[in-house]
């Protein structure tokens, strides 16, 4: 483990990293972190209806990550639907604030080979989306159709349950993230691919 400020010092430095170098992530989550530290995450008051946290019972609590550049997280779907701000970055930097996202809808699962339920890392991707993809090892992934977006400071992206998605920051950033509400929508392409 490592404090804010060490991290921080660390990142400062990584913007001129390669990937062999280390890279330093730093998450701050519940016990430590509660909605009402990000207004926007904060249940709705007096019975109202939140468009960031749907189901405040069901939610999972906001998670902020602070990432160095070149951070990958593997792809893989959540089964809430997530909600990510964008908050920024270190001025002066190359692409303080900015991550993006490759996401694809849960229809595609036999495509993405999705490592098999009880596995450590079940819900994730056996493919390195990072990386050449060995067509002749996954074939189908070649016919994957995915969408691209580049977030930036200010940006709100809305992932739907079920949706895979593969993130990579694209320099030093901060972003939180709320994952609640449930439904069935895109459940019967997952049971498809041996989950639910």
């Amino acid at each position: 483990y490592m404090r804010y400020d060490e991290w921080l010092a660390l990142a400062r430095e990584a913007y001129n990293t390669s990937v062999l170098d280390p890279h330093y992530y730093f998450r701050v989550s519940p016990p430590d972190m509660r909605p009402a530290d990000v207004p926007i995450f904060a249940p709705p008051r007096r019975g109202g209806r939140s468009l960031f946290l749907r189901d405040p019972a069901d939610s999972k609590g906001v998670h902020c990550r602070f990432g160095a550049a070149g951070i990958i997280a593997e792809a893989h779907y959540d089964g809430s639907r997530n909600m990510v701000g964008e908050f920024g970055g270190p001025p002066h930097h190359p692409n303080s604030g900015r991550r993006r996202y490759v996401l694809a809808p849960p229809r595609e699962c036999d495509k993405a080979y999705l490592l098999p339920r009880g596995h450590p890392s079940g819900r994730h991707s056996m493919v390195d989306w990072s990386r050449p993809i060995d067509f002749d090892k996954f074939p189908r992934f070649y016919d994957l159709a995915a969408f691209e977006v580049i977030i930036e400071p200010g940006d709100i992206l809305y992932i739907p349950h079920f949706w895979l998605h593969y993130i990579i920051s694209l320099g030093t950033n901060f972003q939180c993230n709320s994952r609640s509400g449930r439904n069935a929508v895109g459940a019967g392409s997952l049971k498809k691919c041996g989950f639910l």
